[in-house]
């Protein structure tokens, strides 16, 4: 070979190589995706308008139980009804039928089936009795001869109850019934109404035991429920200056609210 074709030869492998690199130069290799660039570009693709669901509410399963083993669930209510005074007590058989309101709140312990719970409760209670204008009691501290005429009882009351469910349970979608116990102790004051001189007052203490059953409608994230309650209540005091405790049977008609 001539030294002409030797020329050529090298000229032409040159231009192949360095076209070669040109073409490797110009291609780039993608970077791998990392968990946080997939990210990026799904919201980038996916961008989420409007409000966050934080500041709408729109959650889903917001009224649900707490908790897994023992959901806990909170109550409402309004207790309405008469008061039968009774007992031989000095108030016993002096007090006619009066009437009694209850409001109050209760913390409801459910097993994981929720068909039984254990219920704290928490109420304000008030007592009212006229008396019979003809009783002439003797204050001793004052030795004025007075008429009872009115009598008011003011509690704080803090207790402990049991509910069952005889139908359905407390998640149910369905109307369901229920009966329960409670029992617990009450802290208050009392104001007496006489005739022939001014009211007294005197600071009272109490217990009280009831059963009750109710029938529970479920509506949305809330329910609501109504029934019928008896209890028995003893109050200690000596508002008379003397012995004045009195007894009472309560029949109650119960609504509320649960969520």
């Amino acid at each position: 070979m001539n030294c002409r074709n030797w020329i050529v030869a090298a000229v032409a492998t040159a231009w192949l190589a360095n076209g070669a690199s040109a073409q490797t130069y110009g291609q780039t290799t993608p970077a791998p995706k990392t968990a946080a660039t997939q990210t990026i570009n799904q919201v980038a693709e996916h961008p989420n308008h409007g409000l966050s669901s934080w500041i709408t509410y729109d959650r889903p399963d917001c009224c649900g139980p707490i908790g897994t083993s023992m959901p806990i669930l909170t109550e409402f209510y309004l207790r309405v009804g008469p008061s039968f005074p009774i007992g031989t007590q000095f108030l016993g058989d002096k007090l006619e039928t009066g009437w009694m309101v209850v409001v109050g709140a209760r913390a409801m312990f459910y097993n994981r089936p929720q068909t039984a719970a254990w219920a704290v409760d928490v109420h304000i209670a008030n007592l009212n009795h006229h008396a019979q204008d003809l009783d002439v009691f003797l204050l001793n501290k004052t030795g004025t001869v007075v008429t009872l005429r009115e009598y008011n009882r003011t509690f704080v009351g803090l207790g402990l109850g049991r509910e069952r469910y005889l139908r359905g349970a407390a998640h149910s979608e369905a109307a369901t019934w229920r009966v329960g116990w409670d029992g617990g102790g009450r802290y208050g004051s009392a104001s007496a109404k006489l005739r022939g001189s001014r009211h007294v007052t005197d600071v009272i203490g109490g217990v009280y035991a009831g059963i009750h059953t109710d029938l529970e409608i479920p509506w949305g994230c809330c329910l609501f429920l109504a029934g019928i309650r008896g209890e028995w209540e003893y109050t200690w005091s000596d508002i008379l200056q003397r012995t004045s405790d009195a007894q009472d049977l309560n029949l109650l008609f119960n609504f509320g609210v649960r969520y």
